[in-house]
């Protein structure tokens, strides 16, 4: 898995990423949409926290958590 690490002396600030290969263009006709709702079943919580509860965790950091898919790789990003 390739990582790309930005340093940046003297930020105090993170950005988290990940891309996943494949995208709405690689589904298979018998899994039409299977991509768009797994992007957002990424935001949707945890067994633990809600959805707004893990909104409020990032945001009292200064954060955000979103996910969006498209034709292009599925991307999510905290």
């Amino acid at each position: 898995v390739p990582v790309l690490v930005v340093p940046k002396p003297g930020a105090r600030i993170v950005h988290l990423g990940a891309t996943v290969l494949g995208g709405a263009v690689a589904e298979p006709d018998e899994l039409l949409g299977i991509t768009a709702l797994a992007a957002a079943a990424s935001v949707k919580g945890t067994a633990t926290r809600t959805a707004a509860e893990v909104a409020e965790a990032a945001e009292r950091m200064g954060g955000s958590v979103g996910a969006s898919a498209g034709f292009r790789p599925q991307r999510s990003s905290t």
